[in-house]
């Protein structure tokens, strides 16, 4: 993994605590890990977790529920 992998890696993992700890929109989280351009976001999260933040946002409070 190169280290710019690695950075976009934690990245998604600190948009993934704030997505189900944070009552923020989408665009917010990008803003707050330093992901500003949307289309990047989306694309390094699906690449991460094969969805989209809102799909991994429902899908993990939804599992939580049960």
């Amino acid at each position: 993994m190169s280290f710019t992998e690695y950075v976009n890696y934690r990245k998604i993992k600190w948009a993934e605590r704030l997505l189900l700890t944070k009552d923020l929109s989408i665009s917010d989280v990008g803003e707050r890990i330093g992901m500003p351009n949307m289309a990047h976001f989306y694309k390094m999260f699906k690449k991460h977790n094969d969805c989209s933040p809102k799909q991994f946002q429902r899908k993990m409070l939804e599992w939580n529920r049960q």
